[in-house]
């Protein structure tokens, strides 16, 4: 089977994980967990308890006992000392919303903004259903307005927005043994798709290859109060997230929805951002903006990526139920409107269809177009006041999250000027363009408005 087969399931490849250095090249993740734990408790170091297990040829003896008694207990900084890097090549980027989820997980993805959409992947059930043939003939069809649109100039970051979430793409994802339990977890919660549970419990397994004891469930290393709250898009419903979309009339625009703030004076600001002092760069963690946010799931992918900032999603088949699309502005404005419109609609009607026919719907989820309109709760901190809306609303941003930033960063600065004042791209606030090459807009800035330095809110 090739690798263009749309039956050809993702391939997971181990490709580092945390092992001895140069000293101590016979040590494996269960080792260094093991020994780490060890030290806690005792007055050698953790590399001179391994020294005298070494000569004594008793290491690797402790390990099931030291991590069941630690880490299967809820210590969970046992299992963070260990990390591995999995190279995931054909899962859909319904696999990359889950795996993007979890705050301590770390990924490099394939772009779409980069790199063309070319391979879809078909699920057992919808390959079995009486409307397989239409699927095909339908994804056919979106892949050739994707390159007609392509041939005609719109951008790639636009024309992805009509490929459905079966597309294959390939990802990088680092984690350690804490967080990637975290993951496998999420795979109970919900209703999550086969073809995104697949790649979690590929990943558990390549994990198990050298880290046996580590990746054991014991009991309280499964404990979901005991992690950081990960969003859960394929929550079978998210009842917060649906007052508040309810209340607010299905806004377009950012809502602020929440905001709370520590006394900070406009000096201690200006110290903590333009002298770069971390002592009060730490106290604007305790400025709070929260906004619920419509946004593409193109877009989704983007605020992901921003592990600062904390997030929670509707639920996925709210989204898909309510059946609103976003098309990009240079579509809207080309020859390709209509049929990008009717395309997309056509992928959202084949997704009730399937579920009509008693595909489930976290298998029929995947034929839903990116271009989907979802709801987004974000917590904007001090911090990210002035870091995700530096980079975000940089010119180099993708154009809708850059909309999402400049009317984000226009109330924090209605809200806070002391603060907002900074919420500007990032060339503004660092003092100098951090890209390749320069857009002009710095040097306009300064022109029109002087230094950062020298304002007052």
């Amino acid at each position: 089977m090739d690798s263009n087969s749309p039956f050809e399931k993702p391939k997971v490849k181990l490709i580092a994980y945390t092992r001895g250095s140069e000293e101590f090249p016979y040590l494996m993740p269960d080792d260094v967990s093991t020994y780490a734990a060890n030290a806690d408790f005792n007055e050698l170091s953790s590399w001179e308890l391994i020294s005298k297990d070494h000569e004594e040829g008793k290491l690797g003896k402790k390990n099931k006992v030291i991590i069941r008694e630690s880490y299967g207990r809820g210590h969970g900084s046992v299992g963070d000392v260990a990390h591995f890097t999995f190279s995931i090549k054909g899962l859909t980027r319904a696999a990359t919303l889950q795996l993007t989820g979890p705050t301590f997980l770390e990924h490099e993805q394939q772009s779409f903004r980069r790199t063309k959409v070319k391979n879809f992947y078909i699920p057992e059930e919808i390959r079995e259903s009486p409307l397989y043939g239409k699927i095909t003939k339908l994804l056919e069809e979106v892949s050739e307005l994707y390159y007609e649109m392509l041939e005609k100039n719109i951008p790639m970051e636009d024309a992805r927005f009509c490929a459905p979430l079966l597309t294959k793409t390939n990802i990088t994802t680092t984690g350690n043994a804490r967080e990637l339990q975290h993951l496998h977890a999420m795979n109970e919660q919900g209703e999550v798709p086969s073809y995104v549970k697949d790649v979690v419990e590929d990943i558990i397994l390549e994990a198990r290859k050298v880290a046996p004891f580590l990746f054991e469930k014991y009991e309280s290393n499964y404990e979901t109060l005991a992690w950081y709250p990960s969003t859960q898009i394929f929550s079978s419903e998210n009842k917060t997230i649906e007052k508040l979309v309810k209340k607010y009339g299905e806004p377009k625009d950012p809502v602020l929805v929440a905001y709370s703030s520590i006394d900070m004076d406009e000096e201690e600001i200006d110290d903590a951002i333009l002298n770069r002092n971390e002592a009060e760069l730490a106290n604007l963690k305790h400025i709070h903006f929260d906004f619920l946010v419509r946004n593409s799931i193109v877009t989704n992918h983007q605020i992901r990526r921003q592990r600062t900032m904390d997030l929670s999603d509707e639920s996925i088949y709210t989204a898909a139920e309510r059946g609103n699309i976003i098309i990009p502005p240079k579509i809207r404005n080309s020859n390709f409107e209509e049929d990008f419109e009717h395309k997309n609609r056509e992928l959202l009607d084949l997704y009730e269809e399937l579920v009509e026919e008693g595909v489930p719907r976290s298998e029929s989820i995947g034929v839903i177009p990116h271009s989907l309109e979802m709801y987004t709760l974000i917590h904007v901190n001090g911090f990210n006041s002035y870091h995700f809306i530096g980079k975000r609303t940089c010119v180099e941003a993708q154009w809708e999250i850059r909309g999402i930033a400049r009317k984000i960063a226009n109330k924090i600065k209605e809200l806070n000027p002391k603060i907002g004042k900074y919420s500007e791209p990032q060339c503004i606030t660092y003092g100098k363009c951090p890209e390749r090459e320069e857009c002009g807009y710095l040097e306009a800035y300064r022109k029109k408005h002087g230094d950062i330095r020298s304002r007052k809110s």
